[in-house]
């Protein structure tokens, strides 16, 4: 199971466009980790419980910036992948450009990424959201 925890939007960005990447984010988590469920939970929930769970919080630096940060199972370490930068604002992105952003914030934390392969389970199409 992957816990996925999107951090409040910063002021200078609209929540509705930080939700809409968020979700956009939770398909390109699906993409990657086929066979996953995929939670999304408030950040007093994002504790692995098991050995093979991996928790992610997506966090907005602003309205062309993310980071991701990660870690596998309650005893693994945390990875902090760098900032990366868009090259428009979220805010005024289209859905197809959405989705550019979330693939390129994921290729660019490789370590993140790293740790999805074994996240998975038997039920590939779940997506729960709390």
């Amino acid at each position: 199971m992957i816990r996925l925890h999107c951090a409040p939007a910063p002021g200078n960005l609209p929540a509705q466009a930080a939700d809409m990447f968020c979700q956009q984010f939770v398909q390109t988590l699906a993409e990657q980790a086929a066979g996953s469920i995929i939670r999304r939970v408030p950040a007093d929930q994002t504790e692995p419980n098991s050995a093979s769970e991996v928790s992610i919080t997506l966090t907005i630096d602003g309205p062309q910036e993310a980071h991701l940060s990660a870690r596998k199972g309650p005893n693994g370490e945390q990875i902090d992948g760098a900032s990366h930068t868009f090259d428009a604002s979220m805010a005024s992105a289209t859905p197809r450009k959405l989705k550019a952003f979330a693939d390129a914030l994921l290729k660019s934390a490789p370590e993140v990424s790293a740790l999805l392969g074994d996240a998975t389970n038997s039920n590939p199409d779940l997506i729960e959201k709390n």
